[in-house]
């Protein structure tokens, strides 16, 4: 196929799929995906789909839980570090981090499979040919967030500074060098500044993903079908 046609090809199918948002499990992601069986089965290839079942629940609330978990945490041992001492309150935040730790490991390991809130259930799509040894793949659901993911980066990596502020007070106070119960405040108020994007960062089907991921499914099916048998 001359370069220009593969161009308008590339342009029609992306056009195509970006009609409308698809949010995993919708009817419009279902449409996009007739859409490729038709493209896939045209090139010559046998196309199969696997539902699954899954839980919306981290895709929706994981950031401004996550965002809360964290803001919480430095809260409670700035409490903690003013009426009970440092010593406590280095404690008491260790054991509060490596619960979260430990839960955000488990939440990106599970939660999408098992999790129990907001169950719901979408397809993937299967298309080969022959006996394949390499496999393309592109997601082809799109979710729209109200907070860039500039803005995102920015609030975690804040809100990370302050809780490396906030240890290195604990410490400092442990060795005695500085009173630093009028510095808690200011720790306070910089983490709920930095929490704020991601404490709104709420998942919608509002974007027709032609960024992502329209491209990245139209390079794959032009792809499957520029390839002979």
């Amino acid at each position: 196929m001359p370069d220009d046609s593969l161009v308008q090809r590339a342009n029609e199918l992306t056009r195509a799929l970006s009609r409308k948002p698809r949010f995993a499990g919708s009817a419009d992601e279902s449409e996009a995906r007739g859409l490729c069986i038709k493209e896939l089965e045209r090139a010559g290839l046998e196309c199969v789909e696997h539902s699954f079942g899954y839980s919306q629940w981290p895709g929706k609330w994981g950031i401004p839980s996550a965002a809360a978990a964290q803001l919480a945490t430095i809260l409670i041992v700035s409490r903690m570090a003013i009426r009970m001492g440092p010593l406590i309150a280095l404690l008491v935040g260790a054991g509060l981090y490596i619960a979260l730790i430990l839960a955000s490991g488990d939440e990106r390991r599970r939660w999408v499979q098992v999790f129990p809130f907001l169950r719901s259930s979408s397809v993937n799509l299967e298309a080969r040919r022959g006996q394949p040894k390499v496999w393309l793949v592109a997601h082809l659901d799109s979710k729209s967030q109200t907070v860039p993911m500039l803005i995102r980066i920015v609030s975690s990596i804040a809100l990370g500074l302050v809780t490396l502020a906030a240890t290195a007070l604990l410490l400092v106070s442990l060795i005695g060098f500085v009173d630093t119960r009028a510095f808690w405040l200011a720790i306070q108020v910089a983490a709920v500044a930095a929490a704020i994007p991601s404490l709104f960062c709420l998942v919608r089907n509002e974007s027709p993903g032609a960024v992502d991921n329209a491209t990245g499914v139209a390079s794959v099916l032009l792809a499957a079908a520029s390839l002979s048998s």
